[in-house]
């Protein structure tokens, strides 16, 4: 049953990567003992402070990585292919959203002290100083026993299951199992208060761009920030982006919380054992989270997690549907999106993940008089969609069947 349930999550391009890593075997970070070795053999640094670089990369893989395309799937696949290009556009884009996060720290307390994400800005810079150093040896060959594309997908062993004959628990296992996350708890207890949930909540709201050549209207969240920030606008967008965390909703046994209803004495609680998942209201009063399931009118369960990437925000509709219903009605998204497929087309700029802060620099340095005009139509669109959307925390378990 295991092999069908790893090709069934191999072949479903929108299963996320908690699921997927686990599938492809992707270490975080990507050359993890080799980038040990180096720290101490060539950058002088102690076993103790090359540990300490070590675990900045996963904490910024769970801080500000999450949604977006797996950094460290598509580093090994330009390290593997000898795409230094490419490799380098990739460190160009998560290096801005690392410096973004930054530059938003030092403003706003986001539950992260700046300090804390300079240190990993740090890390994150010695390490792409060794992986450039890797690839310009040419020693970016698989390493011995990783796959290659013959052995992508496992062997079949007979018939391969619907979907729905995969157990919710199969699923929960695979996806604790990829964030190093127990099934059955650690036994302790994790508590997040409002504060932290908003910038947890931000740092996977902000990183979401919906780009893609077949797309007929884009949704280029990194560019919009480029754009609002240089034209002295970020504090709206901030406004914009705050409002929409606020209102994802939160199904309690007494009905919805919306998190703009939360203070700074409320919190989300995990039980490390039960994996039971409460939340204290402002008024002192502490509810057992539920999550609705993937099967449509079934009653909602109480939510179970053990750590807080096994809950997503669910967006009703999604996103890219969304888009797809509403593409009339926002004639200034439409605009953009033209300027990056043009932009695109003429730089011979491939519109994927690893080229998006290539794509955005570029129309910033060549579009940016003509977007910025366009400014009081994209906020009124921003809104539009905003008003449409419906976000809501839900189990990762459920979550994922309800793409399915």
């Amino acid at each position: 049953m295991k092999g069908f349930i790893e090709y069934l999550i191999r072949v479903n391009a929108q299963l996320e990567r908690e699921l997927e890593r686990d599938m492809k075997d992707i270490e975080v970070p990507y050359r993890k003992d080799q980038y040990y070795r180096w720290l101490v053999k060539k950058d002088g640094k102690t076993e103790n402070a090359a540990r300490t670089y070590v675990s900045y990369l996963k904490s910024l893989d769970n801080e500000f990585f999450v949604d977006e395309e797996d950094f460290f799937e598509q580093l090994r696949d330009c390290l593997e292919e000898g795409k230094t290009d490419a490799l380098k556009s990739l460190f160009d884009h998560y290096a801005d959203l690392i410096e973004e996060w930054f530059e938003y720290s030092k403003r706003e307390d986001i539950g992260i002290d700046s300090k804390k994400i300079s240190d990993w800005r740090s890390g994150f810079r010695s390490y792409m100083r060794f992986i450039m150093e890797l690839a310009g040896s040419g020693n970016g060959e698989p390493e011995a026993g990783s796959r290659g594309p013959e052995n992508d997908v496992p062997e079949k062993e007979g018939r391969i299951p619907d979907w729905e004959e995969i157990t919710d628990e199969e699923i929960e296992k695979a996806v604790a199992k990829t964030r190093g996350v127990k099934v059955n708890g650690d036994g302790i207890s994790r508590c997040f208060n409002a504060k932290k949930l908003r910038s947890t909540f931000r740092a996977r709201f902000v990183t979401q761009d919906r780009m893609g050549q077949i797309k007929q209207v884009f949704y280029p969240i990194g560019l919009l920030l480029r754009l609002f920030n240089d034209a002295g606008e970020s504090d709206w967008l901030d406004g914009w982006i705050q409002a929409s965390i606020g209102s994802i909703r939160m199904l309690t046994e007494r009905g919805d919380v919306l998190l703009s209803d939360l203070d700074e004495t409320s919190s989300l609680c995990i039980d490390g054992v039960s994996g039971d998942v409460t939340v204290r209201l402002k008024t002192g009063e502490v509810l057992q989270l539920m999550t609705l399931t993937h099967v449509e009118g079934k009653q909602s369960l109480p939510m179970k997690a053990y750590d807080i990437s096994q809950m997503h925000i669910d967006h009703t509709p999604p996103i890219s549907t969304l888009l797809k219903n509403m593409v009339n009605e926002l004639p200034a998204m439409g605009r953009l999106t033209g300027i990056i497929k043009h932009m695109s087309e003429e730089e011979g700029v491939d519109i994927k993940s690893q080229n998006f802060c290539l794509l955005e620099r570029m129309v910033m340095d060549t579009c940016f008089n003509d977007i910025a005009g366009m400014i009081p139509d994209l906020k009124k669109e921003l809104e539009l969609i905003r008003s449409k959307t419906e976000l809501r925390l839900m189990s990762s378990v459920f979550n994922l069947k309800k793409k399915n």
